[in-house]
């Protein structure tokens, strides 16, 4: 999950709260946090680091499926 520290859209609080929930339930989850605000995610140099971790997110994914359909 990313989420921004001064995002006004998605209010820290909740993007906390859905933290919190993701490891009451068990959820195996990644949280990376942008030092900025909603909008400012689209502009330089945080679309890079945003851009970085949602692209890490996904190769490691399909890395580990790749890695399970290998054992099978």
């Amino acid at each position: 999950m990313v989420h921004a520290t001064y995002d006004l859209t998605f209010i820290r609080k909740y993007s906390l709260e859905v933290l919190k929930n993701f490891g009451a339930r068990g959820v195996d989850f990644v949280s990376n946090v942008l030092p900025c605000g909603h909008y400012t995610t689209g502009e330089w140099p945080y679309k890079y680091l945003d851009g970085w971790y949602l692209g890490s997110f996904v190769w490691g994914s399909f890395k580990r499926l790749r890695e399970a359909s290998e054992k099978q």
